[in-house]
């Protein structure tokens, strides 16, 4: 009787094991695929809030205004953060800069925020023209 329930016992905890193991890998398999979900969302939506901003860099500028700056540099700023996957839109992103501030009266505190992301860029030769052009179109407040 006792090496009967010796022995029952062996197979249950067998069994227990088996399925807590097969429970685990399953579980380990739902959290690296829920993880790739989540990072595949973030990305998502950090495009979604890009496309945001540069539609409204466009709503801004075509009415002139102070919007189409704000949100240019802010858009500059994220390429350059991220500059291994987005080094090709930065040119684009100091072309809208530099036609949204052409002849639009800067506050220094803009006029710096532009020159801390042009600091972060001068250094390789491909922007230096448009860096050069960009500076040429500032007109500082009264």
């Amino acid at each position: 009787m006792i090496s009967e329930m010796t022995h029952r016992m062996g197979t249950l905890e067998k069994n227990l094991l088996s399925v807590i193991k097969i429970s685990k890998e399953d579980l380990e398999k739902n959290i690296v695929g829920a993880s790739r979900e989540i990072n595949r969302l973030k990305s998502e939506t950090k495009e979604i809030k890009t496309d945001v901003k540069e539609l409204k860099v466009y709503k801004f500028g075509q009415k002139g205004q102070m919007g189409a700056i704000i949100y240019s540099i802010e858009l500059l700023k994220e390429d350059i953060d991220e500059k291994d996957r987005f080094d090709w839109r930065i040119p684009s992103r100091l072309e809208d800069l530099k036609t949204n501030i052409k002849g639009c009266p800067l506050d220094p505190e803009y006029i710096t925020q532009i020159e801390e992301q042009l600091a972060r860029i001068e250094a390789e030769k491909k922007y230096n023209v448009l860096i050069k052009e960009l500076r040429e179109q500032y007109v500082q407040s009264k």
